[in-house]
């Protein structure tokens, strides 16, 4: 008998600590320092991930890269593909309990018409009129049939927002949205909370997640999950401190990062073709001493691998062909990630002897671009996000980087891309962004850097259903792995 009690004994010490295990807050790392900002300010990927988890754009991109339904249930586009009419979803509230309704999708959208900054007011500015039709239906006028309107509408800065909500970073919760968490504020720290009123909270296992931010390098302890971080950061962690990731597993992701260099709109050396060529060559010069020495492959142009439009990986669209001018001084801006990377002294000198330039390599943040643009750079090198099978998604990169228009940065090459966004033939639509991509090549408006393949890290206790090709992972999607506690 007492065996018995002595077994039974065990048997509730294990279910304890099994629940109490399961019932614990997991952390999420590393995010950006900036959060939180306005979505229409967010311009950081790491931000997006944080912003999905809140906010509900009417679409999103499902697990094979289509569109999806997210706070529209349906939509309809009429025969001239001018107009398309939305239907939200019944009963779908705000955290706040406030129902979502038209007007509140109107407001959110023409919140980034208004913005300067906005990633996605290029490719919104096609709609030239709102139709409230009743509290759930509401119908977009674009000025021109436009299939890439459905990835920009699936934008996580894209999600919905109540009618008159304005920004307020010292708030405890400066978000109201109707995704499945809201982001709340506790004794300085970040958490994603279950949002009672998420109309798939059953579907929400993990109902809270404390979210750490800063930098990963110089962490002194790892997060229960890092959805999304570089193969090479996550070496130089395992020089530093190899213990830290001894617990923990890591998983390839479909996303990755592809850099590009973009002449910079307001650079003096950007009008002259000659000087434009030979600094571009010579960045290109660096990007490939830069890649051998890291062991990174070469991107193949504007559209990361994976997606519709891509280059194939061919050495000679790298060749380098510049004229024997003078280009004395040549400005390059870079991101943080690409400019630690391009930050390597012998290989700038080399490349300034090759081209007899003198180079001048700043650092930049998304979060300054005012900042930058005052600085008037030539070049601005910054990276694009894989995971879309279309580039609409992520061409807006492009304009709230360099502060002006594609029409203006693409310049001769501008007509291919309207061609090609515009054709609704998927097999059409390919050939044409591949010819977008070698025009822009060509024509020295842009030169391929580098791509960088990601991985996720997770604690051996934590499963996530789906390795989709959604742009951002849903906190939602993971799971306790109960087995393995």
């Amino acid at each position: 008998m007492k065996y018995i009690v002595k077994i039974c004994i065990l048997l509730l010490m294990i279910n304890e600590s099994h629940s109490a295990t399961i019932n614990k807050t997991p952390t999420a790392g590393f995010f950006p320092v900036s959060f939180p900002r306005d979505p229409v300010d967010v311009n950081i990927y790491l931000e997006h991930i944080l912003l999905g988890q809140v906010l509900e754009p009417l679409v999103e991109t499902g697990v094979d890269g289509m569109i999806i339904p997210a706070a529209a249930e349906k939509w309809e586009v009429s025969k001239d593909q001018r107009k398309i009419k939305f239907y939200l979803r019944e009963g779908l509230v705000f955290s706040n309990g406030k129902p979502v309704d038209s007007e509140d999708v109107k407001y959110s959208i023409q919140r980034h018409l208004s913005s300067a900054h906005s990633q996605s007011k290029e490719y919104l500015s096609l709609i030239t009129d709102f139709k409230i039709i009743s509290r759930s239906e509401l119908e977009l006028t674009l000025s021109k049939p436009y299939v890439g309107i459905f990835k920009a509408l699936s934008r996580d800065q894209l999600g919905i927002l109540p009618k008159g909500w304005s920004f307020n970073r010292n708030t405890n919760e400066p978000f109201i949205g109707s995704g499945p968490y809201r982001a709340i504020k506790e004794n300085g720290e970040w958490f994603m909370v279950e949002n009672q009123n998420y109309r798939s909270k059953n579907n929400v296992e993990i109902k809270k997640w404390k979210i750490l931010q800063g930098g990963i390098v110089d962490a002194k302890e790892m997060p229960d999950l890092v959805p999304f971080v570089f193969k090479g950061v996550i070496e130089k962690v395992k020089f530093k401190n190899s213990s830290l990731l001894s617990e923990l597993t890591q998983e390839p992701v479909v996303h990755f990062f592809q850099s590009s260099a973009w002449w910079y709109p307001h650079g003096q050396n950007n009008v002259d073709r000659i000087k434009r060529e030979r600094g571009m060559a010579a960045v290109n010069h660096l990007f490939a001493l830069r890649t051998k020495a890291l062991g990174l492959k070469r991107a193949t142009g504007i559209i990361p691998e994976g997606i519709t439009g891509h280059l194939e990986e061919r050495e000679e669209h790298f060749r380098e062909n510049y004229s024997d001018s003078e280009l004395e001084k040549l400005v390059i801006a870079a991101f943080s990630s690409e400019f630690a990377l391009l930050n390597d002294q012998l290989a700038i000198e080399e490349t300034e002897r090759a081209f007899r330039v003198k180079i001048k390599l700043i650092e930049a943040k998304p979060t300054e671009l005012p900042v930058l643009r005052r600085m008037g750079p030539d070049i601005l090198v910054f990276a694009f996000a894989g995971g879309f099978h279309d580039p609409e998604g992520f061409l807006t990169v492009i304009t709230s980087n360099l502060g002006a228009r594609l029409k203006d940065v693409f310049g001769s090459v501008y007509s291919e891309y309207l061609s090609a966004s515009d054709e609704v033939d998927w097999s059409k639509r390919d050939s044409k962004y591949k010819k977008l991509c070698k025009g822009l090549i060509r024509n020295n408006i842009m030169v391929p850097g580098w791509k960088d393949e990601a991985v996720r890290v997770l604690s051996k206790q934590l499963v996530i259903d789906k390795n989709n090709f959604r742009y951002t992972p849903k906190l939602m999607d993971y799971r306790f792995r109960k087995e393995a506690i």
